[in-house]
């Protein structure tokens, strides 16, 4: 009996950390997300200003969410994408806002995949 109660309980806390996992996860992922967004609003606007902060701030917001995410997330992708957001600060910097959109798309096509790729599916588990 005591090791079906022992048994219980640790499938109990494997499913509470999932599920607890999941939505840290999205919660991570939508502000990612959103602040990505705020760049590109900045971005068509043409306001230099608030794009060099929004983009500080995705930076900071990604340094904040790194250690977190590298335990859900392939460190490939990872690497890439804050190569990616280091790049896309230079380029605000100087002043290369063609180039800008195109790192933009791609931070932000690989914000979106991040949930999916994560949400615990048949696919995704085996």
């Amino acid at each position: 009996m005591k090791r079906l109660i022992i048994s219980v309980v640790c499938l109990l806390l494997a499913v509470f950390l999932a599920v607890f996992g999941y939505c840290s996860l999205r919660h991570m992922s939508l502000a990612l997300e959103t602040q990505a967004e705020e760049i590109s609003t900045a971005l068509e606007n043409g306001n230099t200003e608030q794009l060099k902060r929004e983009i500080s701030d995705l930076l900071a917001l990604w340094e904040k969410h790194e250690k977190v995410l590298g335990a859900f997330v392939n460190h490939e992708e990872m690497e890439r994408t804050e190569i990616l957001i280091q790049v896309l600060e230079k380029e605000a910097n100087a002043g290369d806002y063609e180039n800008l959109s195109d790192e933009l798309m791609e931070i932000q096509a690989y914000f979106s995949h991040l949930l999916d790729s994560e949400t615990p599916k048949f696919k995704n588990i085996f």
